[in-house]
């Protein structure tokens, strides 16, 4: 398969998974904020302010390409994504038009992707179904 091909796949499968995540994010915020308000607002304290974080150092990594100075750390990008919910990833990269056409950085966006929405299918069956 082509890398290009790959590429995109990855794109529109972590995506999806994105969507997901996001909907049991939505969900469970709700679940809560039936007990105690203070739990939804904690929830989107902590959203707004790791996706902003998330979107300040990608712009930085973007600013440090142009300028080819020390760039942030794909691990970091990763991590910081892993906690924003990984949809800001591609607001980002759509908006910077930065690590588009990085296929092992999409690859890995995938696994992470994936693995954030497992576990919070996980967390919702553990939540609100038991």
């Amino acid at each position: 398969m082509p890398a290009f091909s790959f590429n995109l796949t990855c794109l529109g499968l972590s995506y999806g998974l994105s969507v997901c995540t996001w909907l049991l994010i939505a969900v469970l915020t709700v679940c809560f904020s039936h007990s105690d308000i203070r739990y939804a607002l904690g929830i989107v304290t902590y959203l707004v302010i790791f996706n902003a974080l998330f979107l300040l150092l990608f712009w930085v990594d973007k600013q440090r390409a142009i300028s080819a100075s020390r760039r942030v750390s794909e691990a970091k990008l990763l991590a910081i994504s892993w906690l924003a919910g990984n949809m800001t990833m591609f607001i980002a990269q759509k908006s910077f038009r930065h690590k588009c056409q990085k296929w092992q950085f999409n690859a890995k966006l995938l696994l992470l992707s994936f693995a954030q929405t497992a576990g919070l299918f996980w967390l919702s069956y553990e939540l609100l179904i038991q």
